[in-house]
């Protein structure tokens, strides 16, 4: 009991490990490869579990496709997640299928995983929209800082021509009444 309580803190610890590393990612790509290997040591860990306490472990399964929804771009992420899913529904039904009284004991480790898969796979899709619009947001505040100088200069720039405009033609005019003048202006 001693080795299976470790086993399952330390599934939680990578668990939890795993979310923050993957959290800190400068980009989708490091967070997927990161999320991967977090998720490999829970399989794992969730197995050794499993091996020592009986079928009840595989429920953790859950805390896997929480990481795999967020382990890499958003569409990559949920394909990884529903093959996760598959996979631990296959694993679920053949283990149970094993055990005498399996699915009556332990159907209910089924519906978990679905639940997750879909509240979680709502809140990536949040996320994923939520970075869409920041990026959105990001390049309209660029074209509107362009747009912004570009009215600048052209008003600057027009300022100065009208200016050059008009001391031409003051300079013209002056010409042969004040020469000396005209070639001030």
């Amino acid at each position: 009991r001693g080795i299976a309580v470790a086993v399952l803190l330390a599934y939680a610890l990578v668990y939890i490990a795993g979310y923050i590393w993957m959290t800190r990612s400068d980009d989708w790509g490091i967070a997927a490869r990161r999320g991967l290997t977090a998720i490999v040591v829970m399989i794992a860990l969730m197995t050794a579990a499993a091996l020592l306490v009986g079928p009840g472990a595989l429920g953790a399964g859950s805390f896997l496709l929480s990481l795999a929804m967020f382990s890499g771009p958003v569409r990559a992420a949920l394909f990884f997640a529903t093959g996760l899913l598959i996979a631990e529904y296959a694993a679920l039904a053949i283990v149970l299928s094993a055990v005498p009284n399996g699915f009556d004991e332990y159907g209910v480790l089924f519906m978990p995983p679905a639940i997750v898969f879909v509240s979680v796979g709502v809140v990536r899709m949040i996320v994923a929209a939520q970075e869409r619009h920041d990026v959105i947001e990001r390049q309209m505040a660029l074209v509107a800082e362009r747009e912004r100088v570009a009215r600048d200069v052209h008003d600057v720039l027009g300022h100065s021509l009208t200016v050059v405009t008009v001391k031409a033609e003051l300079a013209e005019r002056l010409i042969d009444i004040d020469p000396e003048r005209a070639k001030a202006e």
